[in-house]
């Protein structure tokens, strides 16, 4: 069995009054990790993109969890230069949060297994 990830979990049930993630849930974890993943490649990623992602939710779902997300402070929606009807999606500071949280546990994790 792979200890790292049974530490790396168990890390992450410890912490989670510190998890910023606690108040969204498994689909907007996806699609953060989507939009994450999109912008470190350096990829624009739109509304647009994000509502034909039919391997998570569907568009009316994915839609209203955009939306929450925008709410919540883990992504900006920037209107488009030269067409206001279309979106940028850009991670906000709590997605920053985020991503500095679960490195520090998956660093934790490893850093465990080492001794």
């Amino acid at each position: 069995m792979a200890s790292e990830y049974i530490r790396f979990l168990t890390i992450l049930e410890c912490l989670k009054g510190e998890n910023p993630d606690a108040s969204i849930d498994s689909i907007e974890i996806q699609l953060l990790h989507y939009i994450l993943l999109s912008h470190s490649k350096g990829r624009s990623l739109f509304v647009g993109d994000l509502i034909h992602l039919s391997e998570i939710a569907s568009p009316a779902s994915l839609h209203s969890r955009i939306k929450r997300l925008a709410a919540l402070g883990y992504i900006k929606l920037m209107v488009c230069k030269g067409d206001a009807r279309r979106r940028l999606v850009i991670p906000a500071k709590l997605a920053d949060k985020y991503l500095v949280f679960m490195s520090r546990c998956i660093v934790k994790a490893v850093t465990e297994s080492k001794h």
